[in-house]
């Protein structure tokens, strides 16, 4: 959050946790998560009707007055991957624990990887439409 905080408004932008009351007499940063650590449901317009999307977080900057003043949304993604990993484990037994393994045969090479066909197909397009929304685009 830290890290993010700074890249949106700066350094001196202080980042105002849970259980820490707000500077006076300057602005802070707040992170907001639906109970602190689920997605945020963002309400949006498309057509006559409403629709929502979610976000991992939004940090917004706050006036001392409580004024909202700017937002960011930020989504935190992982890879999931393919394959097995029976090889990486006894490579790694092997230097670290080799009686774990001494009664079992040794694995083929690795043949796991990056899913990047979930990338392709699910994350980039995900963010690139919640990315055109937050912006004030007509939705995708």
């Amino acid at each position: 959050m830290k890290l993010l905080r700074t890249m949106a408004f700066g350094k001196r932008t202080p980042l105002v946790l849970e259980n820490n009351s707000p500077p006076a007499n300057r602005d802070f940063a707040i992170p907001l998560g639906q109970k602190q650590g689920k997605e945020i449901r963002v309400p949006f317009q498309k057509g006559s009707g409403g629709s929502k999307f979610s976000v991992d977080w939004i940090i917004a900057r706050v006036s001392p007055k409580g004024k909202l003043l700017e937002f960011i949304a930020t989504e935190v993604q992982t890879i999931d991957t393919t394959g097995n990993y029976q090889r990486q484990f006894w490579d790694i037994a092997t230097e670290h624990s080799p009686g774990t393994i001494a009664n079992f045969e040794e694995p083929a090479r690795a043949s796991s990887s990056f899913n990047y066909e979930n990338v392709n197909k699910r994350i980039l397009p995900q963010l690139i439409t919640k990315g055109h929304i937050l912006e004030g685009g007509i939705p995708l």
